[in-house]
């Protein structure tokens, strides 16, 4: 990071949180190789606690990467790393790292993919902080025996990634305001994990915007509720290209 350009409070957020995650990296690495069996077999009430806190871990780490997504937000300072992406990888991906929570929570998970290869010169990082905003959130609301469905698609102009959870949802005017920073709707959730720090949409819709498109949601016509990640492709030629 360039600190002659970066604002003096960014660049101190990002040193504590760059020093918060040196022993998370560690207590997150260690405790996969536990729960792969590397100090020996594990029954099954201990793979149980091992995935518990593989989850913590993990969960601690995106709440420190929305710390930073904060304060990258406040400062103005919103610097985009940009790679080549086949965004049709995106979705399997994360959905490969949240398969296991959402055995664990009794929720079943789908995938339907409509979407071809699509390359793009894109954030890499940032397009899976959305997509792991919208599992996260899905995996807080939904109950245990419901179910989330993740879609993935592209059209003639725009490359869209949703997600449809079975659990409680909002009325229409109220999900502009989900976006909203540090907004909590009661969607019902009494005995759900809904614990956060109340951000990660407002994060997710920042990050969107950056790489040039919209994250919003929608109540779904079956129940529960609709968000969706939409990436425009011709409209946006310097970010996209099909092939």
């Amino acid at each position: 990071m360039d600190s002659l350009s970066t604002p003096p409070e960014l660049e101190s957020m990002h040193r504590v949180c760059h020093e918060l995650r040196r022993p998370l990296t560690v207590i997150h690495a260690y405790s996969e190789l536990l729960a792969d069996g590397i100090a020996g077999p594990l029954n099954e009430d201990q793979q149980k606690h091992m995935d518990t806190v593989l989850g913590a871990a993990e969960g601690l780490g995106n709440q420190i990467q929305a710390l930073v997504g904060l304060a990258e937000i406040d400062s103005g300072h919103f610097h985009l790393i940009e790679e080549d992406v086949d965004l049709s990888g995106v979705c399997p991906e994360r959905l490969k790292r949240f398969a296991d929570r959402f055995t664990a929570a009794g929720i079943e998970l789908e995938f339907d993919n409509q979407s071809d290869e699509l390359l793009a010169e894109t954030d890499l990082e940032r397009l899976q902080a959305c997509v792991t905003e919208f599992l996260d959130n899905a995996l807080k609301y939904t109950p245990r025996g419901g179910k989330v469905r993740v879609t993935q698609l592209t059209t003639d102009d725009e490359f869209r990634i949703g997600v449809w959870s079975s659990g409680p949802g909002v009325q229409a005017d109220e999900c502009e305001r989900l976006f909203e920073r540090y907004y909590r709707a009661d969607m019902g959730s009494e005995g759900l994990d809904a614990k956060g720090l109340g951000i990660g949409l407002t994060l997710c819709r920042a990050n969107a915007k950056a790489l040039g498109g919209r994250a919003w949601a929608e109540p779904a016509r079956e129940g529960g509720m609709n968000f969706y990640l939409d990436f425009p492709i011709w409209g946006q030629p310097s970010i996209y290209s099909a092939r």
